[in-house]
């Protein structure tokens, strides 16, 4: 399991498919709150993530997917438009 407050940290757990609790700055939570979002993840309190039930990854992972094939589409598109 992953605590974290980092950014890294929590898309790191996320595609390794680790049981996180992410710790959001209330003054900041953009970006770590956005990924969160973008792979449908709810973070659950510190409390929780100790809990010894796996946690289902397939929409997060299928959600990983989806972004990793708009990121691969995106820079096919860029590197045809400046060849």
């Amino acid at each position: 399991a992953v605590v974290t407050s980092s950014f890294h940290g929590v898309a790191f757990s996320l595609i390794f498919n680790k049981k996180l609790a992410a710790a959001i700055n209330p003054a900041a939570p953009s970006r770590i709150q956005g990924v969160l979002d973008t792979l449908q993840y709810t973070n659950v309190p510190i409390a929780e993530v100790v809990d010894v039930q796996p946690k289902s990854f397939e929409t997060v992972n299928k959600n990983i997917k989806i972004q990793q094939e708009r990121s691969i589409g995106y820079l096919k598109e860029i590197l045809e438009i400046h060849e």
